[in-house]
């Protein structure tokens, strides 16, 4: 892996790998705090995003609904700053799309900083599910959402 400046040294990757801990700490901080439902984080193994998926939620539930409290809490918190998806082609901060197949993905970015004096880590939030996969009486997902 290289960055603008040569190659990452293993040094550079432990550093990333410890902001992105911090970071995660202070997401989980604020998950309880706004009392939002838990994600799955993924740490990255470089110079990728933090990530955050909805996964198999509560009953009372919709995977949307989970994505947009925690796009509202992010969105609050002085720490947070929102990102263009320009990967996507936009200049958009959120995505929310649907497959011809049916698949609804939701995706957003931001900055996210521990503390003042220190540097952002990359955090991105993702929802993806299918409208045959919820309850129909809860809207729910029925079963645990696919790792994608």
């Amino acid at each position: 892996m290289t960055d603008a400046f040569g190659p990452a040294t293993d040094a550079d990757q432990r550093a990333r790998q410890r902001r992105c801990l911090v970071v995660l700490n202070e997401l989980l901080k604020l998950g309880v705090k706004r009392e939002l439902p838990p994600l799955n984080w993924h740490l990255p193994e470089s110079f990728t995003p933090l990530v955050g998926t909805v996964g198999a939620v509560a009953p009372e539930h919709h995977p949307r609904n989970v994505f947009d409290a925690w796009l509202a809490g992010l969105a609050r918190d002085p720490r947070s700053e929102g990102r263009p998806l320009r990967f996507l082609g936009t200049d958009g901060m959120v995505s929310d799309r649907t497959t011809d197949g049916g698949e609804t993905h939701l995706l957003a970015a931001f900055g996210f900083r521990a503390a003042k004096d220190t540097r952002h880590v990359d955090v991105v939030l993702r929802a993806s599910w299918y409208e045959a996969e919820l309850d129909p009486v809860t809207r729910a997902l029925a079963k645990p959402a696919r790792s994608t």
